[in-house]
C-alpha cells in the first residue's frame, strides 16, 4: 500500500484546534458531496462525546485496534478531518493515527491533552471506499476517541448559499442605536443596517435563554418543545423536561441533512449539550465564560463578545470553500455586566458612577437583587449599553471576515437575540419573569444579496418564523405543519398578511406564574395561567405597556383572547404529536459544574 503523511500538503503542521486555520486547495466543478460523514451521526456506537469544551459524534475504540469508520468518496482536491480525543482520566500518551482505504493509507502521529481533542488534517485524493483508522499508544491497552470523519470536497462554483446565523444573548432591540436609540450604541451594525432587511417588531418565544434558543431552532413554542426546568420555584409555573428532546429536528439538523457542513459556538450554560443543544451539529464548541481563582470562587471573563467572534472568524476562514450552517451564541449584553472601560465610560454622567464599585458590583451580584440605595438604576443602565457597544464592535471582526472571504455577498446572514432585559422598567431586573416589550422584543435582521430586500418591516413577526424562513431562502424543504409559524418571505415580498405573535413563560424562578402573550397589529394581551388575570395593552398609544386597559380592551381583546385560547390547543396538539416515550430527561444535578453556571447567571 501506499503511505501518506498527514498535512504533506499544508507544510507538515499537526492542527491541534477545530478551528485553527487549514490549507486551501483551488477545487474545480465535482459531483463529490461537499460534506461527507462516514461515520454516520446516530449509527451504531456513535455517541455525543464532549471533550475539551467541543462536542461532536464519535466512537470509543480500544488502543491497537482497527474500527470500521464508515466509506466515502474523493476528488483529487479532498481532504480528511477527524478528531483523536483521550478520556479525563486517560495516561498522556504519543499516539499513531493510521486510517486505512482499499486505495492506501495515511499516518500520523498526535499527543492530545487528556481530555480533550487533537483534529488532524489530511488530503486524501485518490483514496476512498471503506475505511478502518487504528490508533495505537505508548500503552497496549485503554481507549481513545474518534470523532466525526469529515471528508470535505470543496466546490468553485457554491452549489447553495451558506447561513450565517449570528445570536446575541440579552439585547434589547429598543437599546440598539439601530431601532432608534438616544445612545450610538451599535454604529458597526448601522453601518451594515441598510443591506438587508430590518424587522422593527420581532418577538422571541420566550423571555429567557434556554426556551428561546429551543424555540428559535425547532420553530415551536415553549408548550411543545418544553425545553424549561423540571423543578419549579413555586406554584403557579409549569414543569418542564430540561432539553430538546431527539423527536425534535433543529435546523442544524436539518441543515446537516442537507449535506452542509455544521458549526456551533456558544457561551451561556443554557445551551449546553446537556439540553440537547448539540444536535444536528458536526463541531458543538463552548467558549468558557469564567475562571477560576487561586483563593477560590470565579470571576466572569472580561471581553467574552471577542473570544467568541475570534473564534466564529477562523471558522468562517477555515471554511470558507465549503457550504455552511454557521450559528454563534454571544453572551456579552448578558448579566454581569462588565463591558471594558473605554466602552461605557462616556455613558456615565460626569460627576457620577464609581467605575471600581459598578465593575465589582457587576461581577458579584449581578443585577437580579440589585439595591438602587447602593447602585443607581441609570449607572447599571450604562454599563448594560457599554456591553451592547463592545459587542457591536466584536461584530466588526465577523462581518469584516465574510467580506474578506468573499462569502458575504452570497450567503445569508442573520442577527438576532434570545430575549431582552428589564433594567428597572417596572422595579425589576434581569429576564424570565414577564412578557412585556423589553423582555420579548427582540432585533432581526436578515442580509441575502438578491432575496432579501434593503427595508424595514413593521409588523409584529415571530421569532419562530425564523427557521422556515431561512430554510426557504436555502431552497430546503420542510414539513410546515410540523412548525408553529409559515416562513416571512410572503409577507416581506409579496405584502401577505402576517398572523398573531405567540410568546410564553412556563418556568422561571424569578415569573410570578406561568403566562402567555398574543401581539397583533398594534395590540398585545398577556394571560396569566394560575390566576386568570389579563393585562391588554394598546401598543400604538402605550409602548412602554404602562397601562393596562383589558377593561376597555374591547373587540380586540376579545380576538386576541380567541387566539390565545387557539394557541394553547395548538400546542396540545403538536405535544401529542411530538410525544416520546423513551425521552428520559437529564438530571442536571449530576453535572455541579453545569450548576454552578446557571447560579452565576442566575438561573437557580
Amino acid at each position: 500500500m501506499k503511505r501518506r503523511d498527514f498535512l504533506k500538503g499544508c507544510g507538515g503542521v499537526a492542527l491541534a484546534s477545530l478551528f485553527a486555520p487549514a490549507c486551501r486547495i483551488t477545487a474545480v466543478d465535482s459531483d463529490i458531496p461537499p460534506v461527507q460523514r462516514p461515520m454516520v451521526p446516530g449509527g451504531e456506537g456513535v455517541r455525543e462525546v464532549t471533550l475539551g469544551g467541543q462536542t461532536m459524534p464519535a466512537r470509543v475504540a480500544e488502543l491497537g485496534q482497527p474500527l470500521d469508520i464508515g466509506s466515502f468518496h474523493t476528488a483529487r482536491w479532498s481532504r480528511l478531518e477527524v478528531a483523536i480525543g483521550l478520556e479525563e482520566d486517560a495516561p498522556r500518551q504519543d499516539l499513531r493515527v493510521t486510517i486505512d482505504t482499499p486505495e492506501g493509507s495515511i499516518t500520523r502521529e498526535c499527543s492530545p491533552e487528556p481530555g480533550t481533542f487533537a483534529t488532524l488534517t489530511a488530503q486524501v485524493g485518490g483514496l476512498g471506499g471503506a475505511a478502518r483508522v487504528m490508533v495505537k499508544g505508548a500503552t497496549s491497552a485503554g481507549q481513545v476517541v474518534i470523532g466525526n470523519p469529515l471528508v470535505l470536497t470543496p466546490q468553485r462554483a457554491q452549489q447553495r448559499p451558506s447561513v450565517y446565523l449570528v445570536t446575541i444573548d440579552t439585547l434589547r432591540a429598543d437599546h440598539m442605536s439601530a431601532y432608534g436609540y438616544h445612545r450610538k450604541t451599535t454604529p458597526v451594525f448601522d453601518a451594515h443596517m441598510g443591506e438587508g432587511t430590518l424587522f422593527e417588531r420581532a418577538y422571541s418565544a420566550a423571555p429567557w435563554t434556554r426556551p428561546s434558543y429551543a424555540s428559535l431552532l425547532t420553530s415551536l413554542p415553549p408548550s411543545v418543545h418544553m425545553a424549561v426546568s423540571k423543578r419549579v420555584a413555586h406554584e403557579g409555573l409549569v414543569p418542564g423536561l430540561e432539553a430538546v428532546g431527539p423527536q425534535f429536528t433543529t435546523l442544524a439538523e436539518r441543515f446537516r441533512d442537507a449535506g452542509y457542513l455544521t458549526l456551533g459556538l456558544y457561551t451561556v450554560g443554557n445551551l449546553a449539550p446537556t439540553f440537547g443543544f448539540a444536535q444536528g451539529f458536526d463541531q458543538y464548541g463552548y467558549i468558557r465564560e469564567s475562571v477560576d481563582l487561586p483563593e477560590g470562587g470565579r470571576r466572569f471573563r472580561m471581553e467574552l463578545a471577542r473570544y467568541s467572534a475570534e473564534a466564529y472568524a477562523e471558522q468562517l476562514a477555515r471554511y470558507a470553500d465549503l457550504p455552511v450552517f454557521a450559528f454563534i451564541n454571544i453572551i456579552d449584553p448578558h448579566a454581569p455586566y462588565r463591558p471594558p472601560r473605554d466602552f461605557y465610560r462616556g455613558y456615565l454622567e460626569p460627576g457620577h458612577g464609581d467605575y471600581k464599585a459598578l465593575e465589582d458590583y457587576s461581577i458579584g451580584a449581578g443585577c437580579y437583587k440589585c439595591d438602587k440605595k447602593t447602585v443607581r438604576r441609570e449607572d447599571l443602565v450604562a454599563m448594560y449599553d457599554g456591553e451592547v457597544r463592545y459587542t457591536d464592535f466584536q461584530l466588526g471582526r465577523i462581518f469584516g471576515e465574510l467580506r474578506r472571504s468573499g462569502r458575504y455577498d452570497d450567503s445569508l446572514v442573520v442577527l438576532t437575540a434570545d430575549h431582552g432585559e428589564e433594567l428597572g422598567d417596572r422595579g425589576g431586573w434581569g429576564h424570565g419573569q414577564r412578557l412585556t416589550d423589553e423582555q420579548i422584543r427582540v432585533p432581526l435582521w436578515m442580509r441575502m444579496r438578491g432575496r432579501m430586500p434593503h427595508g424595514l418591516v413593521t409588523t409584529p413577526v415571530s421569532q419562530m418564523a425564523l427557521g422556515p424562513t431561512i430554510l426557504d431562502l436555502a431552497g430546503l424543504g420542510y414539513e410546515a405543519d410540523g412548525m408553529w409559524e409559515p416562513g416571512l418571505l410572503p409577507h416581506v415580498l409579496d405584502g401577505a398578511p402576517a398572523g398573531p405573535v405567540y410568546s410564553e413563560v412556563l418556568n422561571h424562578k424569578l415569573a410570578p406564574e406561568a403566562q402567555d402573550a398574543m401581539v397583533y397589529g398594534g395590540a398585545k394581551l398577556i394571560r396569566g395561567r394560575m390566576t386568570g388575570s389579563y393585562a391588554f395593552y394598546d401598543l400604538g398609544a402605550d409602548p412602554g405597556e404602562r397601562t393596562n386597559a383589558a377593561d376597555s380592551a374591547g373587540e380586540a381583546g376579545y380576538r386576541l383572547n380567541a387566539a390565545l385560547v387557539a394557541a394553547q390547543s395548538r400546542c396540545a396538539a403538536l405535544r401529542t404529536r411530538y410525544a416520546n416515550a423513551d425521552f428520559v430527561p437529564p438530571d442536571i444535578h449530576k453535572d455541579p459544574a453545569l450548576i454552578q453556571r446557571l447560579k452565576d447567571l442566575g438561573y437557580l
